[in-house]
C-alpha cells in the first residue's frame, strides 16, 4: 500500500532540524571524535615519523572527557584529547604512554654525546622535565630503589584490584626504574603476564 506525505511536513522536519534543503542534502557522514584514520605516528624519533601508519584509535572517557589512543607499531603510544575541532589536532598529542624502541635509542645516543638537555627534548619532542626524569631512571641508589618501592607498595594498597599494567600506566616512572633496576623484586612482589606489557628500555 502506497502513501504519500505532504511537502508541508517535509518543511517542518526541516525547521525543525534548523536546516534548508541545501545544507539538509549536504550532511556528511559522522567521522567520530577524532576524525577518519589512519593517524599520523608522532614518534619524532621514526624515520616514518607523522606518516599516516596508525589504521585504529581506541576511544575511552574519563570524567565525561573523550580520549583517544594511538598505537604505533614501531611501540609508541600518545593520547589526545578529543573530539578534534580542526583538521590540525591530528598533528597533536596531549600524552605520551610509550616511546619504544626507536625513540629509546635515539635518546640514549643523544645521552652518551653529551648532548645538552634542551636539545634533546627539543629532538624528541619532549618536555625537558620528561628528559631530566628519564636519566634519572638510569642512575641507581639505595636510596632511590626504597624509595620506589614503598611508592609501588603504597599504590598497590591503595588499589588492591589493580593489575601490573595500571601501575605501569599511572606510575610510569616508578615502574621503570624498578623493571631496570629491581626487576626481582618487582616481579616477586607484583607478578604479571609479561605479554601485557610495554618493555622500557
Amino acid at each position: 500500500l502506497r502513501s504519500s506525505v505532504h511537502p508541508f511536513r517535509h518543511l517542518l522536519l526541516l525547521y525543525f532540524f534548523d536546516q534548508d534543503i541545501d545544507s539538509f542534502l549536504e550532511i556528511k557522514e559522522d567521522d567520530g571524535p577524532f576524525g577518519r584514520g589512519p593517524w599520523p605516528c608522532l614518534n619524532k624519533a621514526a624515520q616514518h615519523y607523522k606518516d599516516l601508519v596508525i589504521s585504529e584509535v581506541e576511544i575511552n572517557t574519563r570524567d565525561k572527557v573523550l580520549i583517544g589512543k594511538f598505537s604505533c607499531s614501531c611501540g609508541f603510544e600518545y593520547t589526545r584529547i578529543g573530539p578534534d575541532k580542526t583538521e590540525e589536532d591530528k598533528w597533536r598529542k596531549s600524552r605520551i604512554l610509550a616511546y619504544g624502541k626507536s625513540w629509546e635509542k635515539k635518546f640514549e645516543k643523544l645521552v652518551a654525546l653529551n648532548v645538552s638537555r634542551e636539545k634533546i627534548a627539543l629532538e624528541l619532542d619532549v618536555s625537558l622535565k620528561t628528559i631530566y626524569n628519564r636519566i634519572a631512571i638510569k642512575v641507581k641508589s639505595p636510596e632511590l630503589t626504597e624509595k620506589y618501592r614503598e611508592e609501588l607498595l603504597e599504590w598497590r594498597e591503595k588499589f588492591p584490584n589493580a593489575n601490573r599494567k595500571q601501575f605501569q600506566t599511572e606510575l610510569k616512572k616508578t615502574f621503570t626504574y624498578l623493571y631496570n633496576h629491581d626487576r626481582e623484586w618487582l616481579d616477586a612482589n607484583f607478578p604479571s603476564k609479561r605479554d601485557t606489557l610495554h618493555t622500557p628500555n
